[in-house]
C-alpha cells in the first residue's frame, strides 16, 4: 500500500520521495488516566493541524503525515507535553490559526527544566516526610525508655554464676558497652538525617521561590 501525506498541498508519496510517514498518535488506555487524557488531547491536535474537511473516524487508521512537517523530521514522544514536534507544525497548507502557540526548542527546554525541578521537589518532600516519621518514632521510643529505671552504661555489669570443680558457686562481674554503642550509632544517624532534612528543606524553599518569580515574570 502506497502512503500519501494527508497535509493539504503536500504531494509526498511513499516509494517515490525520500521521506518518512507517521500515523495519527494512538490513544493509550493501559497506562493510567493521565496518559490516556494526554494521548487523546494529542490526537485531537494532530487532526486539527491536518485540518481536512473530508476526514472521518473510519479513515483515521489510514492517515499519514510525512517528515517534512516536523522540525526534527519525526514526532516527539508523548512526554513531555508541548515538545517541539508534539504535533505537526511546518508547512501545514492552511492559514488557520492554532489554538496553542507553536512550540519551539527553547520552550521545550523550559518544559523539561520545570518537570525536572518538580520531580526534585517531590523527591525532597518525600524524604522530609520519611525523616519526620522516623523522628516521631524515635521520640516515642525515647519516651518509653525514659520510663524504665536509669542505668549508667559505662558501669553497668551483670553477675555470672560459675560452678567450681568443688561444687561451690562463684560470681564474676563483667562489663558491657552494647547499650552505649547502639545509642551512639542512633545519635549519629539522627544527626546525619537532620543535616539532610535541612538541606532538602532549603532546596524546596529555593525551588518554590524560583517558580513564583518565573510565574511573575511570565505574567509581565
Amino acid at each position: 500500500m502506497v502512503n500519501y501525506c494527508a497535509i493539504i498541498g503536500c504531494n509526498r508519496t511513499g516509494g517515490k520521495d525520500k521521506v518518512s510517514f507517521f500515523r495519527l498518535p494512538a490513544v493509550i488506555t493501559n497506562q493510567g488516566e493521565k496518559t490516556q487524557e494526554l494521548s487523546e488531547k494529542r490526537r485531537r491536535l494532530w487532526i486539527s493541524r491536518i485540518s481536512r474537511s473530508d476526514l472521518q473516524p473510519a479513515s483515521y487508521p489510514f492517515i499519514r503525515v510525512c517528515s517534512d512537517h516536523f522540525v526534527n523530521g519525526k514526532p516527539s514522544p508523548l512526554y513531555p507535553e508541548g515538545a517541539t514536534d508534539w504535533t505537526p507544525t511546518l508547512n501545514l497548507g492552511h492559514p488557520k490559526c492554532n489554538t496553542e502557540a507553536t512550540p519551539t526548542p527553547d520552550r521545550e527546554n523550559r518544559l523539561k527544566g520545570r518537570q525536572q525541578k518538580r520531580k526534585t521537589v517531590e523527591a525532597a518532600q518525600s524524604l522530609i516526610s520519611l525523616f519526620n516519621d522516623i523522628q516521631d518514632n524515635t521520640e516515642t521510643d525515647s519516651k518509653l525508655e525514659s520510663d524504665e529505671p536509669e542505668f549508667d552504661c559505662k558501669t553497668c555489669s551483670f553477675e555470672e554464676e560459675r560452678v567450681s570443680a568443688c561444687g561451690t558457686k562463684t560470681t564474676r562481674a563483667s562489663q558491657t558497652d552494647l547499650g552505649c554503642s547502639t545509642l551512639k550509632a542512633m545519635e549519629s544517624e539522627l544527626n546525619r538525617r537532620t543535616v539532610e532534612t535541612m538541606t532538602l528543606k532549603d532546596i524546596v524553599a529555593k525551588t518554590n521561590i524560583s517558580e513564583k518569580l518565573s510565574k511573575m515574570m511570565t505574567k509581565k
